[in-house]
């Protein structure tokens, strides 16, 4: 230890005079129960380095995989339709390039009332 005496004591000496260390001992319960959380707590470790993959079972049938066969909203001022999209699932974009084309449904008269 850190030697500032000049006595030297027997841990096995005391342990003998002293009852209350005799009787001091981590109850085996204890020992089993740390046992199962280490072994838990590894088990979880380990399991968040496996691959994981998220699977969903159903039935049915798909209607649309590209973003033009699907049916899509955009709400607007002037009601139209898109009628073609120039930009596809995933691509990189520039600025000020427009995404889609659209056709109006009706024409409209720009008024404005005072």
């Amino acid at each position: 230890m850190l030697e500032i005496s000049d006595k030297n004591f027997d841990s096995e000496m005391i342990e003998k005079k002293v009852y209350a260390l005799r009787t001091i001992h981590t109850p085996r319960t204890g020992k089993v129960l740390a046992y199962w959380l280490l072994g838990i707590l590894l088990f979880m470790l380990v399991c968040l380095f496996l691959p994981w993959q998220q699977n969903v079972e159903g039935t049915g049938k798909v209607t649309a995989l590209s973003p033009q066969d699907r049916p899509q909203e955009v709400n607007t001022a002037i009601a139209g339709r898109i009628k073609e999209w120039r930009i596809q699932e995933g691509q990189f974009v520039k600025k000020e390039i427009p995404w889609w084309c659209w056709k109006k449904l009706k024409p409209i008269i720009l008024t404005q009332n005072y």
